[in-house]
């Protein structure tokens, strides 16, 4: 928006090979098991070895709450040692393969161990049964690190658990702030850039929930006049997902916004969606080629009056996306093609093509560049009057156009719960819906 007036004045690798065999065969008849006794508990775990559990039915702090001697860590790219459990048959009597796979300094090193839970097994016998299991499949790698030295293995007929208390309750938050103030004689400008997400991931459910504002104000003098612009924009985007077995999904999108630069006065779009990931979803902090469809309904009310003489909408879009991503030790690669259409005409459609790197600089801290474009054809919030001069060149308005490109970088710092682990991929990792933009 502009206005223009009259300006005013001026360790034991030995030891450890030959425990994991006997201890599976104490497990297959139910006998007491091998069990590390901590000298030091929280030491043992600063030098113990860095352990990503993946699994999309149990949660992996309470897996790794009887094992002291291993630090548990958020994501792939932090650890020395992943561990996929993948279950191997209906419930009850279910065989669970735990594999053990080694990173960084234990590339190399792996193996694979079996436990069948009972028919009669509660849940909770079942997480014990896991745990034991992965317990003595990590004994190996303890035996790798300085937390071997605290570690004393013994026959024991019962073991004490150390109680892993997540404070976070699996809430991973991230809240970013930006402020520019510039000028010069003729010329004053004012920028803020903020946004907060809140997102929890389980196996059986995933919420992502992020809020977004925007505001710029400039101020020109020419001659005898002065020339005020202002571009302004706020979005809340949610993500709800239920899982539904190892390759479908459901959920839905929630968004709301408004913006200044797409004549967006209130937009509110719920859309339900269903998922089917091609891999497991097991194998996501590897490989992922997920294929989504969701229909959306929209609720607009416009600025002004639009090209096609509307102040008010109610549509019905839906979409189809395909996304393919691959994950190592240093980072991401990840792409996605999405084709979206509006009901009422066909005619008015969008395809989008996004790309992203990440890497890995330390814990918490990664590199993102990110590029992508779209052929357009959905362009139905665009002002009737057109736009000024002053708007197009100072980027206050959307044009009509039949494309566009990006190319971005930056980092992200990421804190929070280190037990919400990426076990839960389905629908991506974006908030979801009709996103208002936040910036231009």
């Amino acid at each position: 928006m502009i206005m223009r007036k009259k300006a005013r004045q001026a360790a034991e690798p030995g030891a450890a090979r030959l425990f994991g065999p006997v201890a599976l065969a104490f497990l297959g008849f139910a006998l007491p098991v091998f069990s590390g006794e901590i000298a030091a508990g929280d030491a043992a775990k600063t030098e113990g070895p860095k352990v990503f559990v993946v699994s999309r039915e149990f949660d992996a702090g309470a897996l790794l709450k009887a094992i002291p001697f291993v630090a548990p860590v958020a994501t792939r790219e932090e650890a020395q040692v992943e561990v996929l459990i993948d279950p191997r048959g209906p419930a009850p009597g279910t065989v669970f393969l735990l594999t053990f796979t080694g990173l960084r300094e234990f590339t190399g090193r792996g193996q694979t161990l079996t436990y069948a839970s009972g028919p009669a097994e509660t849940r909770e016998q079942v997480e014990a049964g896991l745990s034991r299991t992965l317990q003595m499949g990590l004994m190996r790698f303890v035996a790798g690190t300085p937390a071997a030295r605290r570690v004393r293995i013994g026959l024991r007929d019962r073991v004490k658990p150390t109680d892993v208390i997540d404070r976070w309750d699996s809430w991973v938050f991230s809240a970013s702030a930006n402020g520019m103030f510039q000028g010069e004689k003729t010329y004053a400008s004012r920028m803020f850039f903020g946004s907060f997400s809140a997102n929890r991931v389980t196996p059986a459910l995933k919420i992502r929930m992020s809020l977004g504002v925007s505001t710029q104000r400039d101020r020109f003098e020419y001659g005898d006049e002065e020339i005020r612009s202002r571009s302004e924009s706020r979005g809340f985007e949610g993500l709800f997902v239920k899982s539904l077995g190892e390759h479908w999904s459901a959920g839905a999108y929630v968004s709301a916004g408004s913006s200044t630069y797409e004549n967006v006065r209130v937009n509110v779009d719920v859309a339900p969606a269903v998922e089917y990931n091609v891999f497991p979803y097991s194998q996501s902090t590897r490989r992922q080629l997920r294929v989504l469809y969701r229909i959306g309904f929209d609720l607009v009310r416009y600025r002004e009056e639009t090209i096609f003489e509307k102040l008010r909408d109610r549509l019905l879009r839906q979409g189809l996306e395909a996304a393919f991503e691959v994950k190592r030790g240093w980072g991401t690669v990840s792409a996605s093609l999405v084709a979206s259409n509006y009901l009422h005409d066909f005619g008015k459609n969008r395809l989008e093509l996004n790309t992203e790197i990440s890497v890995r600089v330390f814990k918490g801290l990664s590199l993102n560049v990110h590029g992508g474009g779209a052929r357009i054809r959905d362009q139905l919030s665009l002002p009737r009057r057109g736009a000024s001069l002053d708007e197009i060149i100072l980027q206050r308005t959307q044009l009509a156009t039949s494309y566009n490109y990006y190319v971005m970088a930056g980092f992200s710092y990421t804190f929070g719960s280190i037990f919400s682990n990426v076990v839960n991929p389905r629908f991506g990792s974006g908030g979801g819906g009709v996103s208002i933009q936040i910036s231009n």
